[in-house]
């Protein structure tokens, strides 16, 4: 579940995270 999404939620939240 969470390995799947984590590849598309790093997408997500690498750029709003550095915000």
């Amino acid at each position: 579940m969470k390995t799947h999404r984590r590849k598309k939620e790093t997408k997500y939240l690498d750029p709003y995270a550095k915000t």
